[in-house]
């Protein structure tokens, strides 16, 4: 701006000092020339006249020449545009899973933290820090982004219960709790029964107190509540005995047992047979099957479902047995 100012001044005195010359008859001191006019005429040149690095104007603050491409003349500042530039703020979200079993009154406390954040990019004429043009001027540029942190939050979260809680001694239930911004929340992913949640806390602490409202849901049945006993064979026949941990816990319901017999490929096993059985809830199972074989190393692997009114009605992989080699 002070260049152009301190053009516009020279400009105007020259055309004063012309109107004082000419002062020596009133006539010509009549016909001078209108200063304001005069200094309109001299900024509307300037504008379509900027100087010899092209003609499209300048762009934003004075002293900063665009030329339509962010870019300066070897003899101007960095670029105006792009120079910086900023991101809408982006607020990040810490979350932590909490499992909790029917004999804990409440869960462990975490320690949760979330981060307000722009995404900050200067940009730099590679021209410019190359010496001001010296050695041709090549119209590139480069950028330099990165993170900043705006403020940050952070509170410890925890769970308590309150009433009474009856799990199976298996049976995990998992929430899951989170911080985005100042705002703390709790989702409830596996829970035995429908809470009523009150909040409470401060700006560094949150604890949820959980109720239980109505009657416990069935939750998922043990991977483990089946273990192997015996697996024996005799010609193409087989037998396999499972052990029933739970048995107590599904007294008067039903099982479902799906037995695959595998020979050993590798790091997987190909089917051979595959068989389902069905039994009232015991501590002992014992299943019979025949199946077609080949020489190498054979194992049984077992899926079950638990049906009645403690487990849901899922099936659940269980495990495998020893092997027994066929030459």
């Amino acid at each position: 701006m002070a260049g152009k100012a301190i053009l516009i001044s020279a400009s105007l005195m020259a055309a004063v000092s012309l109107g004082f010359a000419a002062d020596n008859s009133d006539q010509q001191f009549n016909k001078q020339a209108d200063v304001s006019k005069m200094v309109g005429d001299i900024r509307s040149a300037e504008h379509r006249n900027p100087g010899h690095y092209g003609d499209h104007g300048y762009y934003g603050d004075p002293g900063y020449y665009h030329d339509g491409r962010g870019y300066l003349g070897p003899h101007y500042p960095r670029p105006h545009y792009p120079r910086h530039t900023e991101s809408f703020p982006t607020t990040s979200t810490d979350c932590e899973d909490l499992y909790v079993t029917g004999g804990e009154m409440q869960s462990r406390s975490v320690f949760l933290t979330s981060v307000e954040t722009i995404r900050v990019c200067d940009y730099y004429d590679d021209d410019y820090d190359r010496g001001h043009g010296r050695g041709g001027y090549n119209r590139g540029y480069y950028e330099n982004c990165y993170d900043r942190t705006i403020r940050s939050y952070s509170k410890n979260a925890r769970i308590l219960f309150s009433g009474q809680r009856n799990l199976n001694p298996w049976e995990t239930e998992k929430f899951r709790v989170c911080l985005n911004g100042n705002n703390a929340s709790l989702d409830q992913r596996i829970p035995a029964y429908n809470y009523v949640v009150n909040t409470y806390g401060g700006y560094e602490d949150v604890e949820y107190q959980l109720t239980p409202a109505g009657m416990k849901k069935p939750m998922k049945a043990d991977p483990n509540g089946l273990s192997a006993g015996s697996f024996t064979r005799d010609g193409n026949s087989f037998q396999l005995a499972l052990y029933d941990k739970w048995a107590e816990y599904y007294k008067g319901e039903k099982i479902q047992i799906t037995i695959q017999l595998r020979r050993q490929k590798g790091d997987s096993g190909s089917l051979f047979k595959e068989q389902t059985f069905e039994f009232d809830t015991a501590s002992q199972y014992s299943m019979d099957f025949t199946s077609d074989i080949k020489p190498g190393q054979f194992y049984a692997q077992w899926y079950f479902i638990r049906i009645g009114q403690v487990s849901t009605r899922e099936q659940v992989e269980g495990g495998k047995s020893g092997f027994i080699q066929i030459p």
